[in-house]
């Protein structure tokens, strides 16, 4: 038997307390409402239908808009996030690319879901696209080069200014569609540095809050701002519902030159599908639905990039990265950012998906038979 020589507890010990307490209120915040939700009704979720007659398919997946559990929380570790959340407007500089977003929220809004209000997975996702242009997510050799340098994990990207402007610039023409992609940020990124976006949630009072977020900074499709070299449209698209995706599918044709009834088969895909934050909780129906969703868009040469931040139970989330795998995806972790923020440890990692045998990744093209 081992005698304890210190009547307290070390300082490792407390401050592993309070990773492990910030990590379980994380998980408890996010999904704590809907189980509120299954106890009321029985364990049924009633989430409100836009269109009834929109869609006829029965596999979508529909957003998760219950967040009233989150009012409660109040002077937590997650006291800062959730400020942060709650902010009405937030604004986020990019000085690589000369651009500055500011950007309503709506966090407490009754009905609006958890895409209301910018997460800091996609802050990461949307600063490292700013900063080195995604330019190692996209090198097929990135991970054999760490290999050979006697590294086993990823890390941090180092690039000088000439080749991080040089990678930056090969968004320029790219196809790109977000899903769950919330207020943007992500996409409006991409579209600063030249990208078409489609950018899509399956919220539709954040599809409408993102459309203005879009249009106020400048970066729609129709606006005048000269100082953009892309364009951002916004959609709604539940994962795994057959008619938003065929409508996603008929976006990227049309910015491929694919023109409607094309005679024979005629297949566009992206060159890149971002994701941010959309893994957490114990969500396995809308997990299968969002892998479904990326199956039906991602082609030869796409690739997916997850912003995936670590919380709760990783093992069960591992499904979804499984699932990829299954579905005939090559999956993996190219980045990882590790630090402390509101005073606690944080992990996100940023995954790569692509087809199995693509030899280019980032740059899709039209299949027409």
């Amino acid at each position: 038997r081992r005698r304890r020589d210190t009547p307290g507890p070390s300082f490792t010990s407390s401050v592993a307390t309070r990773i492990s307490v910030a990590t379980l209120a994380m998980h408890c915040v996010v999904v704590a409402a809907s189980s509120e939700r299954g106890e009321r009704d029985g364990g049924s979720r009633r989430v409100p239908r836009p269109d009834p007659g929109k869609s006829s398919s029965r596999t979508c997946v529909e957003p998760d808009t219950e967040t009233t559990a989150l009012a409660v929380v109040r002077d937590t570790p997650l006291s800062p996030l959730m400020g942060r959340l709650r902010q009405k407007r937030r604004e986020f500089t990019y000085p690589e690319i000369g651009l500055t977003l500011t950007l309503d929220q709506r966090w407490d809004t009754a009905g609006v879901g958890t895409g209301a209000a910018v997460w800091d997975s996609a802050e990461l996702l949307a600063r490292y696209m700013a900063t080195s242009g995604a330019a190692r997510a996209f090198n097929p050799d990135a991970l054999k080069d760490d290999a050979h340098a006697g590294s086993s994990s990823p890390s941090k990207t180092k690039m000088d200014a000439d080749a991080a402007a040089l990678a930056r610039d090969w968004w320029a023409g790219a196809v790109v569609v977000e899903l769950g992609g919330g207020l943007g940020l992500a996409s409006m990124v991409a579209a600063r540095m030249g990208a078409t976006v489609l950018c899509t949630d399956g919220d539709d009072l954040v599809v409408d809050i993102c459309a203005r977020n879009v249009r106020a900074n400048g970066l729609a499709a129709d606006s005048t701002d000269s100082s953009s070299r892309g364009s951002a449209e916004v959609a709604r698209l539940a994962w795994g519902d057959y008619e938003d995706v065929a409508a996603a599918e008929a976006w990227v044709a049309a910015r491929r030159g694919i023109e409607p009834g094309t005679e024979g088969r005629a297949k566009a895909y992206p060159d890149v599908v971002l994701l941010a934050d959309v893994v957490y909780g114990e969500r396995p129906d809308a997990w299968r639905g969002l892998t479904r969703t990326c199956a039906a868009l991602a082609g030869p040469g796409t690739v997916v990039l997850l912003s995936h931040t670590r919380r709760g139970d990783s093992g069960s989330q591992r499904k979804f990265f499984d699932w990829l795998r299954d579905a005939g995806f090559v999956v993996e972790a190219v980045e990882r950012w590790e630090g402390t923020r509101d005073g606690f440890a944080s992990l996100t990692l940023l995954y790569r998906a692509y087809r199995y045998g693509s030899t280019t990744l980032g740059r899709s093209y039209s299949v027409v038979e």
